[in-house]
């Protein structure tokens, strides 16, 4: 929609993001692997913030090990 805030994310678009399945972001929101927006009327729509998607990453990320 064309008042639909820029920076939130739907699940299909982080999914699409960050190269997992469909219904992943969902089972991730469920096991509170990753932070979620209630927006919408009455809260009921789930959107992500761009924030809470850099989040996930950056706790998923390992550190290369230095080579020697």
């Amino acid at each position: 929609p064309a008042d639909a805030d820029p920076q939130l994310l739907t699940a299909p678009e982080v999914e699409e993001m960050l190269g997992i399945p469909k219904g992943a972001v969902w089972e991730l929101r469920r096991r509170g692997k990753i932070g979620c927006v209630h927006a919408g009327r009455g809260g009921r729509s789930i959107r992500f913030t761009h924030a809470q998607v850099e989040a996930f990453v950056s706790s998923r990320t390992v550190a290369a090990k230095a080579a020697g």
